[in-house]
């Protein structure tokens, strides 16, 4: 899932340019030499309906493919395809309850995240066709990687619902490869990018943490 990538004329342009974050996040920043939609948390000008619509389709067929298979197929498949209720008790038990609050959690932060990139971005989180638009709108101003997050509770939603150990270490493996892509993968090309306005978000936002890890290396 690559994260707030941009294309077009307005790349070269966002090179060298600082953003004020208090403008930022209140939705009034000004970038010299830049469309102020680009970056800036207020939504661009509106799409036609069909086109709307055809950016929330690939943005669904993404999350089906994507982190269907990695939050949904590949959990149920290490519990060993015991199928949702799995092989400990009743449906309802305490554990089963207890899962509900990552999973549902962990939907609600990657759907709202998904759509950002759709509505706002004009994007998805494939690299293929990653967002025009800097993200950093809605939960982009609190960490920089909110989806991967919601995709790590449902995980662990998973493994606390299976009551497995399987799961769990699967998540953290996932985890551990989605913190490398983000530091090794996507942060180099949003620096390239976006050059000091990507450098002023991650400096004023925390990477996995609200408050932590803020900062050009962190």
């Amino acid at each position: 899932m690559l994260l707030k990538q941009a294309k077009g004329p307005a790349v070269g342009m966002v090179r060298g340019v600082a953003a004020d974050w208090d403008s930022l996040s209140a939705g009034t920043v000004e970038f010299t030499g830049v469309p102020v939609d680009a970056v800036s948390t207020r939504s661009p000008t509106p799409l036609p309906r069909e086109v709307t619509v055809l950016l929330l389709l690939k943005n669904l067929l993404f999350t089906v493919l994507v982190p269907g298979t990695v939050a949904v197929y590949l959990p149920l498949r290490i519990a060993g395809g015991a199928g949702l209720f799995g092989p400990h008790g009743h449906a309802w038990d305490p554990w089963r309850i207890a899962g509900l609050l990552p999973l549902s959690v962990g939907a609600a932060v990657y759907f709202w995240c998904l759509w950002d990139f759709a509505v706002h971005g004009r994007g998805t989180p494939a690299p293929v066709d990653a967002p025009r638009h800097l993200v950093v709108r809605g939960l982009y101003r609190y960490v920089r990687n909110p989806m991967y997050i919601g995709v790590l509770l449902v995980i662990v939603g998973w493994a606390v619902w299976f009551r497995s150990w399987s799961v769990f270490v699967y998540a953290v493996a996932a985890g551990s490869f989605f913190h490398l892509f983000v530091v090794l993968v996507e942060e180099p090309l949003l620096r390239h990018r976006f050059g000091e306005a990507y450098e002023s978000y991650c400096g004023q936002v925390g990477r996995w943490v609200p408050g932590l890890g803020r900062g050009k290396g962190a």
